[in-house]
Formats: C-alpha cells, structure tokens, sequence
C-alpha cells in the first residue's frame, strides 16, 4: 500500500521530522528513497535535522547530513538558530564532533560563521554556555514540544545547565579546530549586536572563556594578543575596549586577565572615559538603581506590612559589585593606570635629554 510520505500534523512536522527525532534511521533511509523531501520545514522552520539533533541521534545527523545531503546551515523560523547552534547548546560534545564531521570539509568553515538572531556564532554560543542557561531552556522547551516529549527534553538541557568546564572547552576546540584553525578573530565579527565576542565574555564575566580567546590568538598568530585585547567595539557601541567590558561587568579576574595580556588601562571609550571611570559611573548607577528598588517596593508594601528582605533580591541593570570587588577593581586599575602613566613620564624625559 502506497505511503504519503509528505503528510503533516497540524505543526506540519512530517514523518521525516518524527523519524529524525527518534534516530529511527531505516524509516529515514526508506522516505528517502520513496522521494520524500527530507529537508522539509515545519511550522517553525525547523527542519528534521534541527529535529534529529533535539533527539541526540549522531545516527541520524550524519545520514540526513552525509547520505541524503540535506542543508546542514538551515536556519529555523524563530531565532534563525542552525542545527549545529542546537547541537552547541544541547552541551553534548560527542553530537558536535560526529557533526562536524558528517558535514566536513570547507563547508564546516562557511558554516562556523553562520549567526543567529542573538547575533552568535556556534563558537560564541559554546563559550557563553555557562552564562546562557535561559536561552538553552528556552530552546529546548521549543524542541520539547515539537519532538512530542517537552518534559524529557526540559529535563536534559535542564540538566546540560551544569555543563562541565572541560565539555565547553573540548566543545570550543572542536569548532576551532574544523575551522582549519583560523584565527580567533574569524568568530568575533558576529557577535551580539556588534560587539566582538571578547568584550561579550569579557562583560560576562566569562574568565575561562577570556583565557581560552586569548590563548587561541597567541598560538595561531605566534604573537601576542595585545592587539585583540585593545580592539574596541563599534562607534554605535560605545568605541569600548574589552577592559571597558570588563569594568562594567565588575569582573576582576576578567580585568587582570586582559592586563596581563597588554591591555591599554588608559584608553578612552566614546565618551572619553577610562575603564575605572566607566567603573565608578556603572557602579553608582547600579547603587542607585538598587537603592530605588528596595525603596520603591517598600513603599509598595505600605503599611500592610507585606515588605521583606526579599525585596532586597532585585537586581540592578547592571553587575553591582561587592564592597571588596569594588575595592580590588579600582586598586588595579589605578595602580596599573599610574604605573603606565609613570613610565609614560619617563619615556618623555628620556626622549626630551
């Protein structure tokens, strides 16, 4: 009896997209060869690979990618997400690999600089996965639902937001390494809303993920990475370096991460500001803004009493750094900063005799 292969469910996920999901190969093999269109898009956009990838099926990624040759680059319809971001996102290193390696070649490199709507790349994606947790639930909530199963897939990712160390980073090597080994500076160019993903993990916070940037940059170029470490960010951004973002996300290591890598304490950002007085500025906004959180509920509160510590949970629009954070920031940053400006001084009067 004849099958319709391209027969849909109200969400349009044909039986390619249920049999990618489950890593039910052989069904996969047989719609293929029945004709069935196997890059099929859902109501989302999200095509059975997008699908097989949700499933955790290498099985199934490098048939669809390596046997009946589907767009391994697709984008789905809500957050231009490709499967290889899902894959990142998922925190499962061994799907990346059998992947990268299913698509292979050249075709890796074109689709490492794919981004999507939060304006990263796989590579960025992999790196701010410790910061990201929210958007890895989000992602496999959507998934979730489509796969037919929301609670086992909210279950894995919730479980992939305590993703290990190592796995980002074999993750990040992985991508890095597929991309020929190309420099660092090929994964910043698409970078949330034009910033350059060092000052993304700078601002984040990201210590490890600053440490493995700057120790890509300094193997492959056999140089040291002071020019990255002083690259400012658009005009439209501010013109900050990534020790400008590394003061506004009130990070300490981050900031004597970049120090050490040569970065320039006494640049000016667009609006002529020191990375200690970007600092000073974010740092009294951020009190200022808790201050009026705690007040502004306690009058909400009124006189029923209903006012608690709790209310003194509510974060700042930006970092608010601890008293001894503080402490220790504008310690290094003045200490360096006159440090720099003394040997500044010294090279005048050398060059003045």
């Amino acid at each position: 009896m004849p099958t319709d292969a391209a027969v849909a469910d109200k969400r349009r996920a044909t039986p390619a997209h249920y049999a990618a999901a489950h890593g039910r190969v052989p069904v996969l093999r047989h719609l293929w060869s029945v004709g069935a269109e196997l890059d099929a898009e859902d109501s989302s956009g999200k095509t059975p690979l997008h699908y097989a990838v949700a499933g955790r099926s290498k099985e199934a990624v490098e048939f669809l990618v390596s046997t009946a040759k589907v767009w391994p680059g697709a984008p789905d319809g809500t957050g231009d997400d490709t499967p290889l971001h899902l894959a990142v996102r998922s925190g499962d290193v061994e799907l990346v690999r059998a992947f990268l390696k299913a698509v292979g070649g050249g075709s890796s490199l074109e689709m490492l600089k794919d981004k999507n709507k939060r304006g990263l790349t796989p590579l960025g994606e992999a790196l701010l996965l410790p910061v990201s947790s929210r958007a890895r639930e989000e992602v496999a909530v959507a998934l979730g639902k489509e796969n037919g199963d929301e609670e086992e897939e909210k279950k894995n990712v919730s479980s992939s937001s305590a993703i290990s160390k190592e796995t980002v980073f074999a993750m990040a090597d992985a991508l890095f390494e597929a991309a020929g080994g190309a420099t660092a500076n090929t994964f910043e160019v698409n970078s949330p809303r034009g910033w350059p993903l060092l000052h993304v993990l700078s601002a984040a916070g990201s210590a490890e993920g600053v440490e493995w940037l700057l120790k890509k940059q300094e193997d492959k170029s056999s140089s040291s990475p002071a020019a990255l470490v002083n690259e400012r960010s658009s005009e439209a951004t501010g013109a900050l370096t990534p020790l400008h973002a590394a003061a506004l996300g009130a990070s300490v290591r981050v900031v004597e991460l970049l120090i050490a890598a040569g970065a320039e304490i006494g640049s000016s950002d667009g609006a002529a500001r020191t990375p200690a007085e970007a600092f000073e500025a974010a740092f009294a906004a951020a009190t200022k803004a808790k201050a009026a959180a705690v007040a502004n509920a306690a009058a909400a509160a009124g006189s029923s009493g209903a006012f608690s510590a709790a209310a003194t949970a509510v974060p700042p629009p930006l970092p608010l750094a601890s008293a001894e954070d503080a402490r220790k920031l504008r310690s290094l940053l003045e200490v360096v900063s006159s440090s720099s400006s003394s040997s500044s001084s010294s090279s005048s009067s050398s060059s003045s005799s």
